[in-house]
């Protein structure tokens, strides 16, 4: 009858995790994914079993163009409602989804709604590159096409030796000294460390700051996060009186020799 064929829909999911209604319907289905699709994920981001067992990761369709993190309590909860009397209107944080680029170990992309849990939960160790918030503001302005040169030589390094091809987290963490008392905009400078296990003496954890992005196989990394969002943080950043690090400094005038050497 000349009627086009169907879409294939993506071989993602297993089965039916709870709920009847209609996809897009005012209460959706879950869906658990295949083992092969949790195994990639798990591979590829080291996702830490122990910490997140991948049953935790669902889909709210069979296409599976998003993925959710939700807590074991909700999840043993909607496997006991096998007679689907609760009707799950929202549920889960949004952690992974489809990049839509072709040729990558991994086709799923981390969300930036999601990453600060992943992050600082340590649900992640893969993809996940540790970096001063100088390379962090890096990609805030310039977005897209920053090359590894023009980030700090540690951070390359990771870039360039443990990061593959695809998504992965930039996170940098910003301390204040433990007798600063709070007060307005730029009245408690705050200093930039890459991340640790704890904060520097006599200095407290203040802000934990992570940014999506796309590292290339062409040597190029591209932010991932609306530009609203990072102009927000670009300008949080200059609220809180935000100074480079002499390390920051160094590199920075690293930088500028080279450039003006190469130009010579």
């Amino acid at each position: 009858d000349g009627a086009r064929a169907p879409k294939p829909v993506r071989d993602c999911v297993e089965r039916v995790l709870h709920g009847t209604g209609c996809i897009g319907g005012q209460y959706d289905k879950l869906f658990e994914l295949k083992a092969e699709v949790l195994l990639r994920l798990q591979r590829f981001y080291g996702i830490d079993t122990q910490r997140l067992p991948l049953e935790q990761l669902v889909s709210r369709s069979p296409t599976s163009k998003s993925i959710y993190f939700v807590s074991d309590a909700i999840l043993r909860m909607l496997k006991a409602d096998v007679q689907t009397k609760l009707s799950v209107v929202n549920t889960g944080i949004r952690v992974l989804e489809l990049s839509g680029m072709k040729g990558l170990d991994c086709e799923y992309r981390l969300c930036q709604e999601g990453l600060r849990t992943l992050v600082s939960r340590e649900l992640i160790t893969r993809q996940v590159v540790r970096a001063p918030v100088s390379d962090l503001l890096l990609l805030y302005q310039k977005r897209s096409a920053v090359r590894v040169d023009e980030f700090t030589p540690e951070t390359a390094r990771q870039l360039l030796h443990e990061t593959k091809a695809g998504c992965f987290a930039l996170v940098s963490e910003m301390y204040e000294a433990a007798g600063d008392a709070a007060g307005g905009p730029g009245s408690t400078p705050v200093r930039a460390h890459a991340p640790a296990s704890a904060p520097p003496a006599g200095e407290k954890r203040r802000h934990l700051l992570v940014c999506s992005a796309m590292w290339s196989t062409r040597g190029a990394a591209e932010i991932l996060v609306p530009k609203a969002e990072s102009n927000a943080a670009l300008i949080w950043l200059g609220s809180t009186g935000y100074r480079a690090t002499s390390a920051d400094q160094s590199n920075a005038a690293s930088k500028e020799r080279a450039a003006a050497a190469a130009r010579a």
